[in-house]
């Protein structure tokens, strides 16, 4: 561990078969590494850089099967690693073509792209927007920070905002994969706060942008939803008794 806390993979490795709730923020940070390297000479995208503990799990798969790394973050966090395999650029992660300007390899395909930056919904939806046209079929998005546990009322973290915030995020992330299922598909792992990824199957078509209006909402079975299923209006889903709705169930 360096002087900023950083953790190297063999740490975290070690860490990663201990108990309490570092063992799931370790399996996280190498579960991005991991998949680094199996795209031996990919290039990948940091949304969100900080002290930079992803940024050097992420080198140290570019150091081991070659690899480029472009690091992105309204602040200066130049500081955060220092390799010739790694390109930090200071702007938004939205900045498209500022971003592309400093960093033009990206414009040939992304491999990975890892999200932890502003935790904003919407935010995140223009990142998805943005990015996932040029993640390479058979790439993958990860996104930090989308489970609202930590954050819930007695939790560790408690904090209201938070909670809406990861369930919110989640919520654009788990609408993103509804809208483009075909092309798609999503994993979501929880604990401390949550990883989820969508790994790239197939090309997405030009309607794959995710609009504010498509983002689904959660309903909550409040009172008047209460009232209808003792009427008997309201009434769950129930499959097919014939079985032919089988594997759509």
């Amino acid at each position: 561990m360096n002087d900023a806390g950083i953790r190297t993979v063999q740490e975290l490795e070690v860490i990663s078969s201990c108990g309490g709730e570092q063992r799931i923020v370790a399996q996280k940070l190498l579960h991005i590494h991991y998949f680094a390297i199996s795209r031996p000479g990919g290039v990948f995208l940091e949304l969100g850089t900080d002290r930079g503990q992803a940024t050097n799990v992420i080198l140290e798969a570019c150091r081991e099967v070659g690899g480029e790394l472009v690091s992105v973050d309204l602040r200066d966090c130049s500081s955060a690693a220092s390799d010739d395999e790694w390109k930090f650029i200071k702007c938004s992660s939205t900045n498209k073509e500022m971003i592309l300007a400093g960093a033009p390899n990206l414009s040939q395909g992304i491999d990975m792209v890892y999200v932890d930056s502003a935790h904003v919904a919407d935010h995140v939806r223009q990142e998805i927007n943005v990015w996932m046209p040029l993640l390479k079929v058979g790439g993958r998005m990860y996104f930090d920070d989308i489970d609202a546990g930590p954050y819930m009322r007695g939790a560790r973290k408690d904090s209201v905002f938070s909670e809406i915030a990861n369930r919110s995020i989640l919520n654009v992330v788990q609408s993103y994969f509804r809208k483009n299922i075909d092309h798609l598909s999503l994993t979501v792992m929880y604990g401390s706060t949550g990883l989820a990824w969508i790994d790239k199957l197939g090309d997405i078509s030009s309607n794959h942008a995710l609009n504010a209006s498509d983002v689904l909402t959660e309903r909550r079975f409040s009172f008047p939803y209460r009232v209808l299923k003792r009427v008997g209006v309201y009434k769950p889903y129930r499959n097919k008794g014939d079985g032919s709705d089988f594997l759509l169930k």
